[in-house]
């Protein structure tokens, strides 16, 4: 019996996990594009990553896309990186070379 639980309790924590990353990025992003200046700034160049616990989700044109991949994502030259702290703050690295 251990031997059916243990796999599936693992696979609900890991998803539950997943969800609250999702909702964290959601809830950071809404408020990271709130903050910008859009007289000066254009949605279209909105593509980074948003980092929230162990996983990353994409930014393309300020839409955050809900399929995750699990990981660290890390500023390239198309793409800064939001990082969610554990409690709802956030911090925003520049794509690299910008």
């Amino acid at each position: 019996l251990a031997g059916v639980l243990i796999p599936t309790f693992s696979s609900v924590v890991s998803k539950a996990k997943e969800s609250a990353a999702l909702q964290a990025a959601r809830n950071a992003n809404t408020e990271y594009l709130a903050s910008l200046n859009f007289a000066t700034v254009s949605m279209a160049d909105q593509d980074y990553y948003v980092q929230s616990g162990d996983w990353y989700f994409t930014v393309t044109d300020g839409t955050l896309n809900s399929t995750s991949t699990k990981g660290t994502a890390s500023a390239d030259a198309t793409h800064g990186v939001l990082t969610v702290a554990s409690n709802g703050t956030y911090s925003y690295t520049a794509k690299s070379g910008s």
